[in-house]
């Protein structure tokens, strides 16, 4: 559709915590431009940092140049796609199943410990 035509996927929010919407762009192979927060940084960190592009306070025309520059160099250069691998959906599986099996344990050890 829409997103995997697009060179960019800008997200002019204020504030961001998480976004499926920067998921879904990369997923695609779409640069994404969004607000420099805690977890867009992490995100960035992630995947690399000409895959998400971050912008401070608003959004600017110059961010959205800059971002389309970036996007078109990694195009002609035929770079390899964002580094999902962190993301991956049978290892976020076995990771929150591990962590909700270890909160339950924890839970019935501290009841037990009440009696």
């Amino acid at each position: 559709g829409e997103i995997s035509r697009a060179e960019i996927v800008a997200l002019p929010y204020k504030t961001l915590y998480n976004s499926g919407a920067i998921f879904l762009a990369l997923t695609l192979g779409v640069p994404v431009l969004a607000p420099s927060t805690a977890s867009t940084r992490q995100i960035q960190e992630e995947v690399g940092d000409s895959w998400v592009l971050l912008y401070e306070d608003r959004l600017t025309p110059a961010d959205v140049e800059g971002a389309l520059d970036v996007a078109r160099r990694l195009r002609e250069q035929s770079a390899p796609g964002p580094d999902l691998s962190q993301r991956d959906w049978v290892d976020l599986g076995r990771k929150y199943g591990s962590l909700y099996e270890s909160l339950a344990s924890e839970r019935a050890h501290a009841k037990a410990k009440r009696r």
